[in-house]
């Protein structure tokens, strides 16, 4: 159990890593295009970390538990 949840908080910070440039660009662009307040922004990135584990979760919950046909 603890070992699974390990292998997904990896996957979810390799996956951040690797979209760390998008992430940048995006962040960029709501503080200075769109001037949305700083708590905003944070609601933003925390929305976008807890999509990150439920889509990792899932996509481990169906590598771990496939039927054989």
């Amino acid at each position: 159990m603890i070992y699974e949840f390990n292998k997904i908080m990896r996957a979810v910070v390799a996956n951040l890593i690797n979209a760390s440039a998008v992430i940048l660009l995006v962040l960029f662009y709501a503080l200075s295009v769109l001037q949305l307040p700083v708590p905003e922004v944070a609601n933003i990135l925390g929305v976008l970390i807890v999509f990150a584990f439920g889509i990792n979760i899932i996509l481990s919950f169906d590598k771990t538990t496939a039927l054989p046909h």
